[in-house]
């Protein structure tokens, strides 16, 4: 009962959102409204929520998905729901590129963490909050890493698509942020979002 009380609320928004990300396809060509100054979200609710949604793709396809968001860290300025897209679009490509017995890790830090460890000095800051979604796939091809996020690019040959990054990149832009990719040095890619507390 417990199960179906927090599916039954998960899928009914879920149902809304994809609404909403219908009339964003739809608008996708078209300037987009400004974003509401004032709205937040947290990093550990979306991360909570697309869990639930992949989880049995995940254990369909043989992949682990790991998560690591603290419940301490800041609110961020965007919407819940663009939030929960932006994640849940980074989290199906990822767990479609990665082998079965393979993982997929879903992180949130504060932007200090990132300053920290060594890597990107610069761009560390407790302004911002980074999300990291990362695959142990085969990475991207050379020549499509810069067209990533360009609509209808995509690595899958074997279906139509490629508008999931062009969206992700349009809502993470709309919201003061960046979006970047890497290849992780174990293999696979890293798919980095930097987004205002």
């Amino acid at each position: 009962p417990e199960f179906r009380e927090s599916f039954l609320e998960v899928a009914s928004e879920e149902v809304r959102r994809i609404e909403r990300l219908l009339d964003a396809v739809l608008r996708h060509g078209r300037p987009a409204p400004p974003v509401r100054a004032d709205a937040t979200s947290s990093a550990a609710d979306a991360f909570e929520s697309v869990a639930q949604l992949v989880g049995h793709r995940a254990t369909e396809r043989g992949v682990r998905l790991e998560i690591e968001a603290d419940r301490e860290l800041p609110e961020i300025r965007i919407a819940a729901d663009a939030l929960r897209q932006v994640v849940l679009n980074l989290s199906l490509n990822a767990i479609d590129a990665t082998p079965s017995g393979g993982c997929v890790q879903l992180r949130a830090r504060d932007g200090r963490d990132r300053a920290r460890d060594g890597r990107d000095r610069a761009r560390g800051s407790r302004d911002h909050l980074v999300i990291i979604v990362e695959d142990q796939g085969p990475g991207i091809p050379p020549d499509l890493a810069s067209r990533i996020f360009d609509p209808f690019v995509s690595t899958k040959e074997d279906r139509p698509g490629g508008l999931g990054l062009a969206i992700t990149r349009r809502i993470v832009e709309e919201a003061n942020g960046t979006i970047e990719v890497s290849e992780r040095p174990q293999g696979g890619s890293a798919f980095t979002v930097r987004l205002r507390v």
